[in-house]
């Protein structure tokens, strides 16, 4: 039974991971009445455990294959979709990949290639491979004989079996809530340095890995969460790994008052942090903790998931939005070569936030602008677009009974089309349409006010300082800007499958690590708090003190950020704040994200070389913005803890004509 969340339609499916099940087929039909979806089981028989004691292999020292056990169960006792959906694979546990007995250690490879090449032929959805207790140090052959088992069946999912890691606060044992489910102490945070070192290693043995296979986009983790949780950071870093599989051991639970199994409130926040993933959830069928209520073994688990699925509060209409954008790289727009996409237009104009917040500083200025005699404005909308913001002005000069003249500059033949039909439809007598370049715009008027929502994800790239300054010989000393200031902040970011997707992009000649990206990040963590980059005021005002007006086109800005737990750095994120005008503004930035807004999604600057930082370091990185006349691009790269070469240096890769 797949559980369905009551308002948004999401679903999740839930199993049980068996270290042994005797019939499948019983067992299956017996789960399904419990509410479960799949069993994660052991492909060959535990018999065959004693055989690594022996130094010999149980398959091949018999003189006939008559005289062998089976390796497992007969493929017959289940339906090839049976084996294909409902079946993931456990290779023997007992296998010893990193054993330093070269016998004992080949042996394991050979017994695990025997046991892959099965879960292959049987065309299981996925395979779980338990990583070896030992330091990242000792497991590179085990990492290497992963590596190879994934090139060798590029089909099979292999999944890392990887524990949270736990951290006892010294001193101290798991308090309970009132009901009776644990609660951790977070107010503890001195912690003895041996223990947090425990508590990251199970993820730097997962780096160690993930790193020797290459990013393999076929090895996931099958994340298994026990009694005891590490702390809130060690925590938020697996949000960013591909886990496949989210198993809960038994030993997670208590029950509460009335018996029944409960998680602690931590426990649950976690949790609740994985259904935003939508992996696979298993119950670890341990006998670790015993729950005295009447029904199946596993069925008052599901329900407990299932019910906590089901109090999850659905996202907003912005954030379903915003998902078919999860972790899918676009070019960063270049507005003056390209016309954007009628699918662009569709999404920034369903975004009714962004032009309320737009409404409401053009309100604003209007009540502060009010003429004595009645004089007609002048207003410029920069883009046009398909006439969504050319719509909120006159509805706002109609709101304050105000006359003005509206000119809309527009490049894009294709919205032209519908901006024409726009003015003829609705009567717009006081817009007048200027298509082409609007640096190339002749007035014989000057202008009060310029609206344009033409900011770009990085809240500068589609050039609207550009635009401002090229029409700015056309302004009053007391000309608006609305917005009139833009910042771009960046955060560093860690997260292997934007990495990975960059890799698969073709590069054509040049890097594609050298191009930034659109992305509604999803599966990425950002490691520390963003940090100002560029500004930009609009207009760009002369300076007091010299009276010269300096061009904003050019330039640089060195960010340094702490990081506190080690990961691998795979780029910085970039946001940006705009003030409309006055107090009015709008955000993307993590944190003050203006809410429900969805036009713009955030920026992604890869590094091409993906650096892993130290617990407790200093993050240093410098970016460029430049221009030669003829185009504008970015520029960055890693000061510290390591140097890296600059990336698009000279705008090799990416640049935006001007």
């Amino acid at each position: 039974m797949v559980v369905t969340h009551p308002v948004s339609g999401k679903q999740i499916s839930i199993g049980v991971s068996f270290p042994y099940v005797e019939r499948l087929k019983p067992t299956l039909e017996l789960l399904e009445t419990d509410g479960c979806d799949f069993v994660v089981a052991p492909i060959v028989h535990t018999r065959y455990a004693a055989a690594l004691k022996g130094g010999k292999s149980p398959f091949l020292d018999a003189k006939s294959t008559d005289a062998l056990q089976p390796l497992c169960r007969s493929e017959s006792e289940l339906t090839s979709k049976e084996w294909k959906t409902a079946i993931i694979g456990r290779v023997s546990p007992w296998l010893r990949l990193d054993s330093p007995i070269d016998k004992v250690r080949q042996f394991s490879e050979w017994s695990l290639d025997r046991e892959v090449s099965f879960a292959n032929y049987l065309s299981m959805q996925a395979i779980v491979i338990d990583i070896p207790d030992a330091n990242a140090v000792t497991i590179s052959n085990f990492a290497r004989v992963v590596c190879c088992t994934l090139n060798r069946y590029p089909f099979m999912q292999i999944l890392i079996k990887v524990g949270l890691g736990s951290l006892t606060l010294p001193g101290s044992a798991a308090g309970s809530t009132v009901d009776g489910s644990r609660e951790s102490n977070d107010s503890q945070d001195m912690v003895a340095e041996s223990e947090l070192e425990h508590a990251s290693s199970a993820w730097l043995k997962w780096e160690f890995v993930r790193s020797f296979s290459g990013n393999h986009p076929n090895l996931g983790l099958m994340l298994e969460m026990s009694s005891e949780l590490p702390t809130k950071a060690v925590l938020e870093r697996w949000l960013a790994e591909f886990v496949y599989v989210f198993l809960i051991n038994k030993n997670a639970f208590v029950p509460n008052k009335l018996g029944y199994p409960v998680l602690s409130k931590r426990h649950q926040d976690f949790l609740k942090a994985m259904f935003k993933y939508q992996p696979l959830f298993c119950i670890s069928d341990e006998p670790n903790v015993k729950i005295d209520k009447d029904g199946g073994a596993n069925k008052l688990y599901v329900q407990y998931l299932a019910h906590l699925f089901g109090k999850q509060p659905p996202e907003g209409d912005a954030e379903q939005i915003r998902e078919i954008f999860h972790d899918y790289l676009q070019p960063l727009g270049k507005p003056f070569r390209t016309n954007l996409e009628a699918q662009r237009f569709d999404f920034q104009e369903a975004d009714a936030v962004k032009f309320g917040k737009y409404a409401d500083a053009i309100k604003l200025y209007l009540s502060e602008h009010r003429a004595a005699d009645q004089t007609v404005m002048v207003i410029v909308v920069l883009g046009g677009g398909r006439g969504g913001m050319v719509r909120v002005v006159n509805e706002c000069l109609t709101e304050y009974e105000r006359k003005a003249k509206i000119i809309v500059l527009e490049r894009n033949s294709n919205t032209l089309v519908s901006l024409q039909n726009m003015k003829v439809e609705l009567g717009w007598t006081n817009v007048n349409i200027v298509y082409g370049d609007p640096r190339d715009w002749e007035s014989a008027v000057r202008v009060d006010l310029v609206v344009s929502e033409m900011i770009g994800a990085m809240g500068d790239n589609e050039m609207l300082p550009e635009y401002v300054e090229g029409i700015s010989r056309y302004f009053k000393e007391d000309t608006v800007v609305i917005p009139s200031n833009i910042t771009t902040y960046v955060a560093p970011i860690t997260s292997p499958k934007l990495y990975s997707e960059v890799c698969l992009i073709g590069d054509e000649g040049v890097s594609a690590f050298d191009c930034p990206y659109v992305v509604a990040m999803h599966r990425a963590l950002q490691i520390a708090a963003v940090q100002a980059c560029f500004d930009f005021s609009l207009p760009n005002l002369a300076d007091a003190s010299t009276g010269l007006t300096m061009s904003q086109s050019e330039q640089t800005q060195c960010v340094e950020f702490g990081v506190l737990e080690s990961t691998r750095l795979h780029g910085f994120g970039a946001y940006f704040e705009a003030r409309l005008y006055k107090d009015i503004g709008i955000s993307t930035v993590p944190g003050t994200h203006t809410h429900g807004m969805h036009s713009w999604l955030s920026v992604l600057f890869p590094l091409r070389s993906a650096p892993l930082l130290p617990a407790e370091s200093i993050c240093q990185a410098q970016f460029w913005r430049r221009q030669d006349g003829d185009k504008v691009w970015y520029e960055w790269s890693l000061l510290s803890p390591v140097v890296l070469p600059v990336q698009n240096a000279n705008g090799s890769a990416f640049s935006v004509s001007i």
